[in-house]
């Protein structure tokens, strides 16, 4: 739940004591009623994962949405390219080389191929990046996994 605090403090808006604790409140009886489950060894639908991942991944919240899905992963909750689509699209935003590297991983076990059609379709809005000047090996010497992102689908 600290990455909850730390992703509302970073917030455009700043929310007042009682919304902060709210919100912390919600997603620690999400993440509760979701362990439960879990924990029942209840069947844990695709769209229930989904909800809880598009959740965190919407309020900036990588790091948590990245350890419900390796909890899920270990649990054998299969694991779709939509899924893969949106975790892609929040770590890519968050700038976590880190957790799009060990995303890349699970994809290749999983047998998702990250082909154009993937990264276009995660990204979205690609189309309305600025054009960059100059050659694509600018984006590929980047760090920034968006320009790594854009310089594949240019090639």
């Amino acid at each position: 739940m600290e990455q909850v605090f730390k992703s509302l403090m970073r917030s455009k808006e700043k929310p007042s004591l009682p919304t902060f604790n709210s919100m912390i409140l919600n997603y620690g009886k999400a993440r509760y009623l979701f362990d439960g489950l879990v924990e029942s060894h209840g069947r844990i639908r695709v769209s229930t994962l989904h909800a809880m991942l598009d959740v965190y991944c919407i309020n900036g919240l990588p790091q948590e949405a990245d350890s419900l899905f390796e909890s899920t992963r270990s649990i054998k909750v299969l694991s779709d390219s939509s899924m893969y689509k949106l975790l892609y699209k929040a770590y890519t935003k968050a700038n976590s080389k880190e957790l799009l590297d060990k995303l890349l991983i699970n994809m290749d076990k999983d047998g998702i191929i990250s082909n154009k059609r993937f990264f276009m379709d995660a990204l979205g809005a690609i189309g309305s990046l600025p054009a960059k000047s100059g050659s694509n090996s600018t984006a590929a010497n980047s760090n920034n996994p968006q320009d790594l992102a854009k310089a594949q689908l240019e090639m």
